[in-house]
């Protein structure tokens, strides 16, 4: 099992270093660009194996879990099987992942895209390995339903985000150059949102709530600069009810068993991260 990681993560590796090769070598002692000298896609290297629980627990590991029992009933796959399955999916998350640090910013977006799709290669390549070609075909035809309905969900809260934005401003009567103003200000709110989950990450409730009470006392103070009392009062007014509609559909879709696996969960209450006239995010 040990063999097949390496070879695995050498895989990928190998794909993304093809897909996200820069016109200029990066130099042996910088961390950019994947494959560069850090190690942490040289196959053989401590640095190549990332460490990773054997267990995942929460929201996201109720999901992983019922995402990985369909996949097991829809290719008919063994218990063997699925356990090399499941390395495959981890060397393909770690290379998106690795991907998308070496690439951040909007400017290196079709990077990102690229090196994402070397990756769902390189997991086709390694599954042909153990799998029937049925059983390869099941699998990306699931993957794809998956990554379908992400997509959606994504296009569908952009456009929510935007609606909501736009009669926010028109009712609060928002002039132009304050809608460019606070447009900046929550996109750069939901940024911050994002990057704290991994940085709260092992944080008790309580810790959590009060970093996020911090973040939301922050944008408060920049959004106060931008608008009028009358219309601050309507912002917070207007960004408690985002909140809490969000909770109400996180709520219901993990009542139906529909969790995603990412995004803002049910004690979440993040600084700007409920609405906004746009979410250049493009995680998988």
């Amino acid at each position: 099992m040990k063999t097949l990681r390496i070879a695995l993560i050498a895989l990928c590796a190998a794909a993304l270093v093809s897909a996200c090769k820069k016109e200029k070598k990066p130099d042996p002692g910088s961390a950019s660009g994947v494959g560069s000298a850090t190690g942490a896609t040289k196959p053989g290297t401590a640095a190549s194996q990332p460490a990773m629980k054997k267990h995942r627990r929460g929201r996201r590991g109720r999901w992983m879990k019922r995402r990985m029992e369909a996949l097991k009933a829809a290719a008919k796959l063994t218990d063997e099987q699925m356990t090399k399955v499941a390395e495959v999916m981890k060397a393909e998350r770690h290379a998106k992942r690795a991907a998308r640090k070496a690439n951040p910013g909007p400017e290196n977006k079709e990077k990102r895209k690229e090196a994402r799709a070397a990756a769902r290669k390189a997991s086709e390549e390694a599954l042909k390995k153990f799998l029937k070609p049925e059983q390869v075909a099941a699998y990306t035809k699931l993957r794809d339903e998956w990554r379908a309905k992400r997509k959606a969900r994504r296009e569908a809260r952009r456009k929510r985000m935007k609606e909501q934005f736009d009669a926010f401003t028109k009712e609060a009567k928002l002039k132009p150059k304050q809608v460019e103003q606070l447009a900046a200000l929550m996109k750069e709110a939901r940024k911050a949102h994002r990057s704290s989950w991994r940085k709260m990450k092992g944080m008790d409730r309580e810790a959590r709530k009060a970093k996020r009470k911090e973040m939301r006392d922050a944008m408060d103070a920049k959004v106060k600069k931008v608008l009028d009392d009358k219309q601050f009062t309507a912002y917070q007014a207007w960004h408690e009810k985002m909140r809490q509609d969000r909770r109400k559909r996180w709520r219901e879709r993990r009542g139906a068993g529909g969790g995603t696996g990412s995004g803002s969960g049910g004690d979440s209450d993040g600084a700007g991260a409920a609405a906004g006239p746009d979410d250049d995010s493009d995680n998988e």
